[in-house]
């Protein structure tokens, strides 16, 4: 399996308050990819999804996602759920599809996803955009074939109070 290599597609376009990016914001960038290279690389590694697990989001994580307590509560129902079900998971549901495969990572505020302006893999996302926070960032892993076609996505990672969750299709809690 090729190395992961996070590219964070950074639609940060000079549309005004679009997309502003602090000097604090894009000085944390760099240890975010970082981090996110850490998460790509130990769920290439993961068995019996273990670290997975470690991704779940609590209460608190639902919270600061979201803007009100009943779309946190209904987000976070909905993840327990889904991580109740952990062991009906394939194992290569959050790795490439081939061995020559890797990772990328494209991110998105929801103002350039309801503006259209993120990565197609946020299209399901955009009905939710207007319920989260604004600060929020969402990521979604492309896995990509030996020739770097996208084969495949996982979304949604997040950052939480201090730490990274993944709720697998967020959306999904939403719909009717």
């Amino acid at each position: 399996m090729r190395p992961f290599s996070t590219l964070l597609v950074l639609a940060l376009l000079a549309v005004p308050g679009l997309a502003r990016e602090t000097e604090e914001a894009a000085e944390e960038r760099p240890l975010e990819a970082a981090e996110i290279d850490e998460i790509l690389t130990s769920l290439a590694e993961d068995e019996g999804h273990a670290f997975l697990a470690t991704l779940a989001p609590t209460a608190e994580d639902c919270a600061a996602l979201f803007r009100r307590p009943e779309d946190a509560e209904l987000a976070c129902a909905y993840a327990d759920a889904m991580y109740a079900g952990l062991e009906g998971i394939p194992d290569g549901a959050m790795k490439p599809t081939t061995e020559d495969g890797g990772a990328t990572v494209a991110f998105a505020s929801p103002a350039l996803i309801e503006a259209g302006m993120a990565h197609p893999a946020f299209g399901p996302y955009g009905p939710i955009t207007p319920l989260l926070a604004r600060d929020a960032l969402l990521y979604v892993f492309l896995f990509e074939d030996g020739e770097g076609r996208t084969t495949k996505t996982r979304g949604v990672l997040a950052r939480g109070v201090d730490r990274w969750v993944f709720v697998p299709q967020l959306q999904r809690a939403f719909e009717s």
